[in-house]
């Protein structure tokens, strides 16, 4: 049976989560707080890779306000 290593909302991992950062992972974040900080310029114009995690993280950015941290 695995044993929890990390939680975050809700979100569990049996691992550390260090190992499931990757330079494309970081490399999106970056460009989403960009795209929220420079005005959330039109998603037609960029990468659908980009665009899908825009979205996601936007999502769990705004359910974490509504719901506030767990």
């Amino acid at each position: 049976m695995p044993v929890m290593v990390w939680a975050g909302g809700r979100v569990t991992l049996d691992t550390c989560p260090t190992s499931h950062v990757t330079s494309e992972s970081i490399a999106l974040l970056e460009e989403f707080y960009a795209w929220k900080l420079l005005g959330a310029g039109s998603v037609y114009d960029l990468p659908a890779r980009l665009v899908e995690a825009i979205f996601v993280l936007e999502k769990e950015l705004r359910t974490e306000r509504n719901d506030g941290p767990k």
